[in-house]
């Protein structure tokens, strides 16, 4: 690999685990419902030691006040989750 290309993904790589590593949160500081979340979706300790840091994991449990576009409609839900709020 080229020298610059190699910098630059450093860089790039660098950036990404710090974004990780201010973002995350360990089982202790996890603010769970009273409910208990599907097993899917709780970290265990081989997430952030096996690389596996990319994955995340949403559970929508209610939804209500759901209004159609049309009243012949279903309504459609869907959820947006925005990433990194902050600049570069």
């Amino acid at each position: 690999i080229p020298m610059d290309q190699a910098i630059r993904l450093y860089r790039e790589r660098a950036k990404a685990l710090g974004y990780i590593t201010s973002n995350y949160k360990g089982p202790e500081q996890m603010q769970w419902s009273s409910q208990p979340a599907p097993k899917t979706s709780q970290p265990s300790s081989t997430d952030s030691t096996d690389g596996n840091l990319n994955e995340l994991h949403i559970t929508v449990r209610c939804c209500s006040h759901l209004k159609s576009r049309a009243n012949h409609l279903q309504p459609h839900p869907y959820v947006v989750y925005k990433f990194f709020d902050f600049a570069d």
